[in-house]
């Protein structure tokens, strides 16, 4: 689903797997992929994040630590076309190793069908913008990590 460069590492990316089916992505979550040296040998992939319905995700710098924020499709199904239960945003800062497990918290619930996600500047500030059943939200980045200040919209 999504695929993207680590920042400050070198040949290293995170990506979305086990998303498909979309009704069944229970399993999904987030790797860490990390490219080997040479052609001729296999990249490594460690998973570092299980994330149920995990569909579309950004890195975006709160300060100079880089977070990853990720969207998720809906947080549960018993049917295909069920979607009694929201999905919800997440944010967490990447680990100094990203090969170590990473941890989330939610910024943003309530989205029926959330779908899209896109990192843009708005008046000058840069911003995740994430879409849904009930609209269109864009969460500012706060300018530098604080307990007290987080993503809002």
């Amino acid at each position: 689903m999504s695929l993207i460069s680590v920042p400050g590492h070198k040949k290293a990316f995170v990506a979305i797997q086990k998303f498909f089916p979309g009704f069944q992505s229970e399993r999904a979550g987030i790797v860490y992929a990390k490219i080997s040296e040479t052609i001729t040998e296999p990249g490594q992939i460690t998973p570092v994040l299980d994330l149920p319905f995990v569909h579309r995700i950004e890195i975006v710098h709160v300060g100079s630590i880089p977070f990853l924020v990720a969207n998720t499709l809906c947080s549960g199904k018993t049917s295909r076309n069920d979607w009694s239960q929201s999905g919800v945003v997440y944010a967490g800062p990447i680990p100094e190793n990203p090969s170590n497990k990473w941890s989330v918290e939610p910024i943003l619930e309530g989205l029926s069908k959330d779908h899209g996600m896109h990192v843009a500047n708005i008046d000058q500030r840069p911003v995740v913008m994430v879409s849904g059943k009930e609209g269109l939200f864009m969460l500012q980045i706060p300018e530098k990590p604080s307990s007290q200040e987080k993503m809002g919209t």
